[in-house]
């Protein structure tokens, strides 16, 4: 079922009227188009008097979402009609229906956001149960732009140049300083000079890193002392990196998750009865939140967990060891 959708996040990017909607929107609605939607992401690219794109459906922080690609066309009135076309991706579960429609937006902005405001309405004779509704999309917008110029600061071209101020310069004094009396105390040693060392990336990664809440993905019960880790980027790739922590020990440093797995070998203390590994997001990649797909193999068992982060929350495995 589809509900209000309101944009609450941003891309801050330099976007002028006459470029209009073309760049990223995003989103993060708890209630959303669909049942259990948590956010929507939109991304057009202007060609001419026309539009495409893309537009993100994404649930249960990105392990299930659709993707489907878009069309549109410039009409009257600083609006655009966005059709949504083919899906292109799509990892649904039993969250929604295949239910693509058409956005009717109108474009505006104040001094601080631009909005698309209007309606999306459901297909022609659809029986899905896809109810139309009122969409409003906003973000931020740089505040170097165009209609924030304050107008006293304007030039205009081909003005003639009146006149050119130069400030004075002082003319300097042409009599004798009197004499300083020379000081009978001994001078001071100069003071040493403290070089600041320069800032160490590992350590500011670990300080956001137990600055971080973490999030609890997955505990793994286990006899053996390594285990077999496979990582992928979870569905679309779009740019997500990451690094990981077992323990408070940095173990794999910015790494960027592809659609090709990237293995390693994680070794685990025989001392110790819990060791916990986290996944630490480095950036939120295109479609946010951070998502990785980690499979684990050990004591002949395999693990599949899909892991989210941002730049609040680590994903944490938990691996205990059983006699």
């Amino acid at each position: 079922m589809r509900y209000t959708l309101l944009v609450l996040c941003c891309c801050f990017l330099s976007v002028t009227r006459a470029q209009g909607p073309s760049g990223y929107w995003l989103s993060e609605d708890k209630t959303g188009f669909f049942e259990g939607l948590e956010s929507v992401e939109m991304r057009l690219d202007p060609s001419g008097n026309a539009y495409s794109g893309s537009v993100y459906y994404l649930w249960e922080h990105g392990i299930y979402y659709q993707a489907i690609s878009l069309e549109g066309k410039v009409l009257p009135g600083d609006s655009v009609e966005l059709r949504e076309v083919a899906m292109v991706a799509n990892r649904n579960g039993i969250f929604a229906n295949d239910c693509r429609g058409v956005f009717h937006l109108h474009y505006r902005h104040d001094s601080e956001k631009e909005y698309l405001e209007g309606v999306w309405k459901k297909p022609a004779g659809s029986r899905l149960r896809c109810a139309d509704t009122h969409v409003t999309f906003f973000r931020s917008i740089p505040p170097d732009a165009a209609w924030n110029r304050p107008a006293g600061n304007a030039v205009k071209r081909g003005a003639r140049v009146v006149a050119r101020v130069t400030p004075a310069r002082e003319k300097p004094a042409t009599g004798t300083p009197a004499a300083e009396k020379p000081s009978l105390a001994p001078a001071a040693p100069p003071a040493p000079v403290v070089v600041a060392p320069p800032l160490n990336q590992d350590s500011l990664r670990f300080v956001a890193f137990k600055s971080r809440k973490d999030s609890l993905e997955l505990t793994v019960k286990h006899k053996a002392d390594t285990a077999r880790l496979e990582l992928y980027d979870n569905g679309i790739v779009d740019g997500d990196r990451i690094s990981l922590f077992l323990g408070d020990s940095l173990i794999l440093k910015n790494y960027e998750l592809l659609a090709d797995a990237h293995v390693l070998t994680l070794h685990l203390d025989p001392s110790l009865g819990q060791q916990v590994l986290s996944l630490y997001a480095e950036n939120l990649g295109e479609i946010p939140p951070n998502t990785a797909l980690m499979i684990v193999y050990i004591d002949d068992q395999r693990y599949e967990v899909r892991l989210s982060s941002d730049m609040t929350t680590n994903a944490r495995v938990v691996f205990q060891r059983v006699q």
